[in-house]
């Protein structure tokens, strides 16, 4: 069996109206989300094998703070140009060109693509991916070729916050 956990970046700053989209950091808000996501994966031991991201700014530092809050370095590390305003087909490409040798990947990505992924590889129906949602996907094919599985969690800060 293959896991995806599919992770939209946390909330970015609009501060500085000189940076490009691209260039744009998290918000402490953002930080904050990021960490509550990387500490609820933790907890619930979802421990990828991959972190795979957009090289963007705002996706790189999520990433990072999730991996350093995993605190595994076996967990491989890849950012990917590509990822940035990628449509589903493209984020699937993506994915069917890593090493099937990984049972589990952390996708970090942006909208709209991150809930059209969702739901488009899942039986998920969801309307938008807030900053930070995180949905595990599993899927019985056992390889990246073959994208249809089963929604196993779908949480965000809000919704963490809310259970406590």
């Amino acid at each position: 069996m293959k896991r995806l956990y599919v992770v939209r970046h946390a909330e970015a700053s609009w501060n500085n109206k000189f940076l490009s989209d691209y260039e744009r950091p998290l918000k402490k808000e953002g930080v904050k989300d990021a960490q509550q996501i990387g500490a609820y994966l933790n907890s619930k031991r979802y421990t990828p094998e991959c972190v795979l991201y957009s090289a963007a700014r705002r996706t790189t530092e999520t990433a990072k703070i999730i991996y350093n809050i995993l605190n595994d370095s076996s967990i491989d590390l890849i950012d990917n140009k590509l990822l940035y305003e990628s449509s589903v087909n493209e984020i699937l490409q993506i994915l069917s060109s890593l090493n099937n040798n990984y049972n589990s990947i952390l996708i970090v990505g942006h909208n709209p693509s991150i809930t059209m992924l969702t739901n488009q590889i899942s039986d998920a129906k969801i309307d938008h991916v807030p900053t930070s949602g995180t949905a595990v996907i599993d899927f019985n094919p056992n390889d990246w070729n073959n994208f249809y599985g089963n929604l196993i969690e779908f949480v965000y800060p809000k919704k963490l916050n809310f259970l406590k």
